[in-house]
């Protein structure tokens, strides 16, 4: 039993060093809701933040988004540069871009449509990593009170189990010699 969460770790990081593995464990781990809670909005900051960054160069559109998907640190967010680049580079607009990639939910979609009408992508970029970012705290938050409960639970249940093992040692010590 003790070994389960060494066993865990071990698994996942075997499983992201194999090729093509990183970005399927970190889909994956997407569909555990507390820790898309986690992983999505702080992707969502990283990747705005990089992407405000290199249109400042006056880096192309398509070397941006490929630069900013690989900012995101996130191996799923990557493996989409290349859907994302290629719409832009067939014409679409970048609204459309990132929607074709499934990464982005309507909020953000709807505020770069707007920032891309307006022409202000890079001030709407910086808050939308700004906003991101805070709901990434905001998360990370709720997952370290629930990760301090729950192994404030394991420590009471390791508690409870042992002090009702020496109890029963005690009575079956006691019945021996009655």
């Amino acid at each position: 039993g003790y070994g389960i969460p060494a066993g865990i770790i071990v698994s996942l990081w075997v499983l992201t060093r194999r090729s093509g593995g990183s970005r399927w464990v970190h889909e994956l781990l997407w569909r555990i809701p507390l820790l898309w809670r986690v992983a999505r909005p702080l992707a969502l900051a990283r990747f705005s933040l990089c992407f405000k960054f290199t249109l400042e160069t006056g880096m192309h559109i398509k070397d941006a988004l490929r630069t900013a998907f690989g900012a995101s640190g996130n191996p799923a967010f990557q493996a989409r540069a290349p859907v994302a680049g290629a719409a832009v580079a067939g014409g679409e607009s970048l609204t459309a871009a990132l929607e074709k990639t499934g990464l982005f939910d309507d909020e953000y979609i709807a505020v770069v449509g707007v920032a891309e009408e307006s022409g202000s992508v890079m001030e709407r970029m910086q808050w939308l990593a700004r906003h991101y970012g805070e709901r990434a705290e905001e998360a990370l938050s709720v997952l370290a009170s629930a990760c301090a409960i729950l192994i404030w639970i394991m420590v009471a249940g390791f508690m409870i189990f042992f002090i009702f093992r020496m109890y029963f040692a005690y009575f079956a010590q006691i019945g021996r010699f009655v």
